[in-house]
């Protein structure tokens, strides 16, 4: 089932307008930028506990940034709008 979801998300990113390597990289740096500063901004407020493990936060912010590279080329190729905005 992992193979099967894996060999989607290849095809999704390589159909989908994710053709420049740009493209990606960006979408996946920014993804995982913006998880860590929610994460940070949510253990800043008063009673916050941090339960989580370094490799734990790492791996989510993984995960956010592979979930960014997928939506940023879907709403590429679903956009009119080819103006290259430049990353961060």
């Amino acid at each position: 089932m992992k193979v099967t979801v894996f060999i989607l998300c290849v095809l999704l990113i390589s159909a989908c307008s994710s053709n420049d390597l740009s493209h990606a990289s960006c979408d996946f740096v920014s993804g995982a930028a913006e998880n860590e500063r929610q994460r940070e901004h949510s253990l800043a407020s008063p009673g916050a506990r941090d339960m989580q493990t370094d490799s734990n936060k790492r791996t989510q912010d993984t995960s956010v940034g592979i979930f960014s590279i997928l939506a940023g080329a879907l709403s590429r190729a679903l956009s009119s709008d080819d103006a290259d905005t430049p990353c961060l």
